[in-house]
């Protein structure tokens, strides 16, 4: 979605500098774009952050990171800094350093249960100008700290061109349906709760496929080793395929019957959500968040309470049972995520939230 950005800056006729931590393919496709690229490495806020035995490398790490990108902007002398995540404070004070307005793009939505982490996570957006949110729950979710009721913050919920994801409409289902669940392997994702709805299904006698697309997340490696545990205690060996990273979501986006998105957390967006409405799948999420103002309950989608296994083997078994209201809810997820979520609707709300109608500035 930062490249997107981008792109719709330059589009518009703006000056773009893409500023990233390392070399890889997004560098590839912006160099491809006509921006310049630059490297810097700044500290990534993180939950453990905050633990007051990690706060001095965090400071330690800040005063590093917001040195060399204050020297990054007084060579480029942007109009706007656009930071395209809360979880890098440091290009906010580093542009307020350098007399750069900020605005700070707001992926985040996850509340969380402790209030001292979540107002040490949102602190740092005090120092942004404007603030852009992916979803009302991102909204929300910033909402909530008082120091921020004021600032200006505009929601322009994530979009580009799905094309590249349908290849068929919905396919005659086999004789043991695939159902996908694509993400990073974590509790927070809910991958465990798929596999016991799979096993509630098998014993109601209804056999189905599993296939999990994604890597572990580090550091939660015992979470893997207990998925593939629970598969074992569920006899469900010869029905669950764990695939790692998976380059092509098209290709396997096709060979699915059903699409699963069951995060536990408050998801800001639901990007894997509609990517699978964007290839004309059925999909099921949970009533995590953003999720839920992707898919609409029984228009584009099913909805099952969020954490709640038994709840997701209902909506699964419902799903499989009725393949005329799949394909029905499959197609009308297809318009929708086309219609409200492509990228010309996309990249004019995220200009206009960035630039204004009538701001000249160059997008960095």
């Amino acid at each position: 979605m930062a490249l997107e950005g981008a792109n719709a800056l330059i589009e518009a006729g703006h000056e773009v500098v893409l500023i990233t931590p390392n070399s890889g393919p997004l560098v590839d496709d912006a160099l491809s774009a006509g921006m310049q690229v630059g490297y810097v490495r700044v500290p990534v806020l993180r939950k453990e952050h905050l633990l007051p035995h990690r706060l001095l490398v965090l400071a330690w790490a800040s005063i590093l990171g917001t040195f060399n990108a204050v020297r990054v902007l007084r060579h480029h002398r942007p109009d706007r800094v656009v930071a395209n995540t809360s979880t890098q404070p440091v290009w906010s004070l580093a542009a307020r350093l350098t007399g750069s307005t900020v605005v700070v793009v707001v992926h985040e939505a996850e509340a969380g249960t402790n209030p001292i982490v979540r107002a040490g996570v949102l602190m740092p957006l005090v120092l942004a100008n404007e603030l852009v949110v992916v979803s009302e729950t991102a909204r929300e979710f910033v909402t909530t700290s008082v120091l921020l009721r004021r600032k200006r913050i505009h929601t322009v919920r994530n979009g580009r061109d799905w094309t590249t994801y349908f290849r068929t409409a919905t396919r005659d289902r086999a004789d043991v349906p695939k159902i996908l669940v694509s993400g990073r392997l974590s509790p927070r994702k809910g991958q465990d709760l798929v596999l016991q709805a799979a096993h509630r299904l098998r014993v109601k006698g209804i056999e189905v496929e599993v296939l999990f697309a994604g890597d572990v997340y580090a550091g939660y490696e015992w979470f893997q080793e207990k998925l593939e545990n629970d598969v074992r205690l569920y006899g469900l060996q010869g029905n669950v395929t764990f695939l790692g990273f998976v380059d092509d979501m098209a290709e396997l986006l096709e060979r699915a019957d059903v699409c699963v998105v069951p995060s536990r957390v408050s998801e800001s967006f639901g990007l894997v959500a509609a990517e699978a409405m964007a290839a004309m799948r059925p999909v099921i999420v949970s009533s995590g968040g953003g999720l839920t103002e992707i898919v609409e309950h029984g228009k584009s989608g099913l909805v099952f309470q969020s954490g709640d296994a038994i709840a997701l083997a209902a909506t699964l078994e419902e799903m499989l049972a009725k393949p005329k209201m799949a394909e029905s809810l499959a197609l009308a997820g297809y318009e929708r995520v086309n219609h409200h979520f492509g990228q010309r609707v996309y990249r004019r709300a995220f200009v206009d939230a960035v630039i204004g109608p009538s701001r000249e500035g160059i997008g960095e």
